[in-house]
Formats: C-alpha cells, sequence, structure tokens
C-alpha cells in the first residue's frame, strides 16, 4: 500500500512488479538467497547461482547467466558498463559478458596466478569512468593520454592486509564495430596494465580517466596515476580512524578537477587535486551519522545526532558547484521508528529514504525536494506489510526507479515504483505545502 500525507502529496507513482526466475536448486531452498545492483540502463539481480539482466525502462529481461558454483559475487564485485557486464570472483577469475550478444568474452584470472586461496577480504570492481573534467579544463596534454580500451580495475584486500590494485585493458569487442568489419575476437585478449601495491588498506574508491583516488583505513586519502603507478598525493585531514569510521569512509572525484571526501567524523571535505588543497565545508559536532553525495551542480549533506532518545532531527546543508557556497540549510523530522536513512542527489532532486524493518511493520519513506528552487515536492510511503524483504532497496541511477527486491515464499520478484515522472518535475502551481512547509530550504544569503 502506498500513501501520501495531505498537503505534501505526490502524484502517484506506478507501481511495477517483475517477477525473478526462480533458482535451480529452489527444492533445496526455503528461501530467496538473492541481491542486486543498480545501473542506469540496467538492473542486474543474483538469484541463487544465477546472474539475471534486466533492461530499464520496461524492465525486460535480456540476459540469465550461470555462475560458477564455487564462487559468491560480492557486493561491490560487479561493474556494468554501455554493454560489458563485468564479475570478479574471490578466486581470482574475472568474466566479461557482452549484453548484447549474450556471450561471455572474457574469462580471465585477474592475479596473474596469484590468488593462492580463496579471498576472504574486500572484493570490488570497476570501469573506468571518463574524465569528469570538462573539456574546456582540458589541456593538449591530457587529451594525449585518453586512453583508447576499456580499462577495468579491481581492488583486492585480503583480511585485515594490504590492499593490491590490479588494473587491465579490456579489448573492445571489435568484430561488432563497423570499423573493423573482418575483426575477430578471438586474439583479443585483455591485456595486464600493472598491479599497484597500495601499502594501504582501501575502503573505497573512484576512477576517472588516468587517476584512482582511494579513501584509506589510515584516513589518508591516495592518488595514483594508472599510467606510471605513481601515488600522486597522500591527503590528511579525516580524523583517525575508530569504531564505524574506517568503513564508513568514502571518497569520489567531481568536475572542475576536485575529490568529494566523507566519513563518521562528521567532516565533508573537497580537495584540490592540483594542489592538494582542502576545504571544510562542513564539520558536525560531536557523533553523527553522516550521509553525503554529489551531483554535477550540487554536493548534498545529512546530518543525524546520534544518543538521544527522542527521534533526532535531520539536518540537510546543500552547496552549489564549482562555487563551493552553502545555498541550502533545512531540517526534516521523520516519523518515530523510521531508522534507516539513505540519500540521493541530482541536479533536479534530493530524495532522502527512511526505512524501518522490524516483526510489527516495515516500509519506507521518501521526502523529495526540487533543485534548484530547494521547494520540497512531497513524500511518498510504501508499506510492505507480509512481505519478507530479501535484500537492501534503493533508487537506480538518475532517481527514476526505486527497486526492492522481495522474498515471495520462496520466489524472488522485484517491486519497482516508477517515479520517472517526477524527475526533474519542479512543484506544481497551486499545489499546497501544507504541515511540511518548513522542511523547504532555507536560502543562505550570498555573503555567508
Amino acid at each position: 500500500m502506498s500513501t501520501s500525507r495531505p498537503g505534501s502529496e505526490l502524484r502517484q507513482p506506478k507501481l511495477i512488479s517483475v517477477p525473478v526466475p526462480p533458482q535451480h536448486d529452489a527444492a533445496h531452498n526455503d528461501s530467496v538467497e538473492a541481491s542486486f545492483w543498480c545501473f542506469e540502463a540496467h538492473c542486474v539481480v543474483q538469484n541463487g547461482k544465477t546472474i539475471h539482466v534486466y533492461a530499464l525502462p520496461a524492465f525486460a529481461l535480456v540476459q540469465s547467466i550461470p555462475l560458477p558454483s564455487y564462487s559468491p559475487v560480492y557486493d561491490d564485485a560487479l561493474d556494468l558498463h554501455n554493454d560489458q557486464l563485468a564479475i570478479a570472483f574471490p578466486n581470482g577469475r574475472l568474466d566479461i559478458w557482452n549484453i548484447q550478444t549474450r556471450q561471455c568474452e572474457v574469462v580471465q584470472d585477474y592475479t596473474l596466478g596469484n590468488m593462492s586461496e580463496f579471498l576472504e577480504g574486500d572484493l570490488s570492481v570497476s570501469f573506468m569512468k571518463p574524465s569528469p573534467v570538462h573539456s574546456g579544463n582540458q589541456d593538449a596534454k591530457a587529451k594525449d593520454i585518453q586512453l583508447q580500451d576499456p580499462i577495468i580495475v579491481i581492488l583486492e584486500t585480503p583480511e585485515d592486509l594490504i590492499s593490491n590494485l590490479w588494473i587491465w585493458s579490456i579489448p573492445r569487442f571489435r568484430r561488432f564495430d563497423p570499423s573493423f568489419p573482418d575483426s575477430s575476437t578471438a586474439d583479443q585478449k585483455p591485456s595486464f596494465f600493472r598491479r599497484i601495491n597500495t601499502n594501504a588498506s582501501i575502503r573505497s574508491f573512484d576512477t576517472a580517466n588516468r587517476k584512482i583516488v582511494a579513501a584509506c583505513e589510515d584516513c589518508t586519502i591516495r592518488i595514483w596515476d594508472i599510467i606510471t603507478g605513481d601515488c600522486n598525493w597522500v591527503l590528511m585531514g579525516h580524523s583517525s580512524p575508530c569504531g564505524p569510521l574506517a568503513v564508513s569512509f568514502s571518497v569520489r572525484f567531481t568536475n572542475h578537477d576536485r575529490i568529494f571526501s566523507n566519513s563518521l567524523d562528521g567532516a565533508i571535505r573537497i580537495w584540490d587535486m592540483g594542489t592538494g588543497d582542502c576545504r571544510v565545508l562542513s564539520s558536525h559536532p560531536g557523533p553523527a551519522i553522516n550521509w553525503a553525495r554529489h551531483s554535477a551542480s550540487y554536493i548534498v549533506g545529512a546530518y543525524r545526532t546520534l544518543g538521544t532518545s527522542s527521534q533526532p532531527e535531520t539536518e540537510i546543508l546543500v552547496w552549489s558547484m564549482p562555487s563551493e557556497k552553502l545555498k541550502y540549510r533545512f531540517c526534516y523530522v521523520p516519523e518515530p521508528g523510521w531508522q534507516t536513512m539513505m540519500l540521493y542527489v541530482t541536479d533536479h532532486q534530493i530524495i532522502l529514504e527512511f526505512s524501518v524493518s522490524t516483526p510489527e511493520s516495515s516500509g519506507m519513506c521518501c521526502k523529495i525536494w526540487d533543485l534548484p528552487s530547494g521547494a520540497p515536492l512531497g513524500e511518498f510511503w510504501r508499506h510492505w506489510q507480509g512481505l519478507s524483504l530479501a535484500a537492501m532497496h534503493g533508487f537506480s541511477s538518475h532517481m527514476k526507479f526505486h527497486i526492492a527486491l522481495f522474498d515471495r515464499h520462496g520466489t524472488a520478484a522485484l517491486e519497482v515504483v516508477d517515479f520517472s515522472a517526477h524527475v526533474g518535475v519542479p512543484l506544481r502551481e497551486g499545489d499546497e505545502e501544507g504541515p511540511e512547509s518548513k522542511s523547504k530550504g532555507v536560502e543562505i544569503p550570498e555573503e555567508i
């Protein structure tokens, strides 16, 4: 059942139910063992020993991929870029599938035989993204070093040990490229680019063009050049790891030669890649839960103070880019009992999602604000009585679809809430803001 609060109604999003093919060994399982990943144009679901790929926006099943029986898929060990789906397994195997042809084009030992045993630590895989730097800022030298073939980066961190970065050049599937009508992929194998022993334990990383930036357990931020293998910067500023900080330290590239980082020390920082200079956008006093996200034009931070018996307020701060000036500050008080919070940001909207899962009740609430106006667009509630959540839920890229994976008596199914009609849609003229109007952003004067 979906509901909205009076005076803050969204035009009702569509609800879509998408069946997931059953597990091959379903007769031996009483519950669903499933997970999913969301990308710009696809949703990928693992159900048992099979990966299913759905094309958005229709959620049409386009491919089912059998997995090796001996290898699970870790949460961050799958990535999709264009039509290439990469899966890194903890036994050292890398598979790359072509979604268009439904063929596995690459099977490679990404550690070159260095994986002596089954990896028990962290494993991540990521296609190197194109440079986010605007073309007007790229000089001739930067254009000369554009990488011709897709680059894939695999992060392997044995439990409590030093992280390794394995970098591979993946061949384009040229037999489907009209520029190479006679070419064959038979001789096109991935090329080992380099291995970087990081001398650190990496908690999160991002890639762009020829750079890798990583947030490390010692709270440093390190930047490597994949062409030379050199570590260009070791940036210090976040506080020492304690409690959950070490696993909640994240870093991302932004536009304009900047790096964005946040952690549970309450600080949101912007670093200049050229000089290493740091600007602290926000530093929340005392223990706080801190989420921060960015789009091309905004950085958004959300804080919720810990250790209070009453329902805490969530404070949201919005900075515009590239000026890094604070644009809005507003607060939101969720309903009692709503616990887990997620933050999603695009150039058009902010979505703050709260969820709860108890034996008595489960569901989610989405509070949505417009950008650049800061006006509240409303709330959407979804209650999941009688449904068993099989995996974490969340939004696809560009926040067009909210996706949840449910266990319906041993059968997996996706429940999709279609928000595509609301993406980039401002508050309608004459809409009432109702009792939630206080959550409209307070615009910060220019001099602040």
